[in-house]
């Protein structure tokens, strides 16, 4: 199953991360770089929702008959639970579409989707994609795709991840965090440029102990 990491270059830190930890597993991870967009400091995102769904579109367009999980650039995959999680993932290779759940705002997140590739999922974002260049600049594409879904609900198959795959940083305990298959680092981002934005998320990462002392100061911007 192809793995599409969703990356401007100064995320490099997550890419890097993330291909040592699905190097020995059954993903192929493809780390898509986006050279041709760089945040402004008055963007509210870290990728705009319009180049993220074009690029998605694209992606289901180029790949139809396989499936593949698509990842905003600031998710970590656990390397130690990286064979479960691929099993895991495995059991929904039937399923149209597939999302987490940001337990924070109670709403599905799109951080991270597992996407069948037929012309019926190709629609789908398509029609994503025109709300949201429908909507005022620069609004958040979570309650577009949530609204889609529910209207889409009769057409497509979709079932929520467990939580096991967390849409939040805030993870008190060791214990509990080895479980998880992956992270969505999410932080407030209005008004930051693309380097304040990572090297926040790199503090958070830090802060929280998925990587150790020397990883922060090699991959610190």
């Amino acid at each position: 199953m192809k793995l599409f990491h969703l990356n401007p270059s100064v995320y490099s830190m997550f890419r890097q991360k993330n291909e040592a930890s699905l190097s020995n597993s059954s993903f192929v991870l493809h780390s898509h770089e986006l050279e041709e967009y760089e945040k402004k400091k008055s963007d509210r995102f870290e990728i705009c929702p319009e180049l993220k769904y074009s690029i998605i579109a694209d992606l289901i367009e180029r790949h139809l008959g396989t499936n593949i999980v698509v990842i905003d650039p600031a998710v970590y995959i656990n390397k130690e639970r990286v064979r479960d999680f691929y099993k895991y993932i495995l059991n929904f290779k039937d399923q149209d579409l597939c999302l987490a759940r940001n337990n924070k705002r109670n709403s599905l997140c799109a951080s991270f989707m597992k996407v069948k590739c037929t012309k019926k999922t190709l629609a789908l974002f398509r029609h994503i994609l025109e709300r949201i260049k429908k909507n005022q600049a620069n609004s958040p594409e979570e309650p577009v795709i949530n609204n889609v879904i529910e209207e889409w609900k009769e057409r497509i198959t979709f079932s929520e991840l467990n939580n096991k795959i967390v849409c939040t940083p805030f993870i008190v305990s060791d214990a509990i965090r080895k479980n998880y298959y992956a992270w969505v680092i999410s932080t407030r981002n209005e008004g930051m440029s693309q380097t304040k934005l990572y090297n926040h998320k790199v503090k958070i990462v830090y802060d929280h102990r998925f990587i150790n002392r020397e990883d922060f100061a090699y991959y610190k911007v």
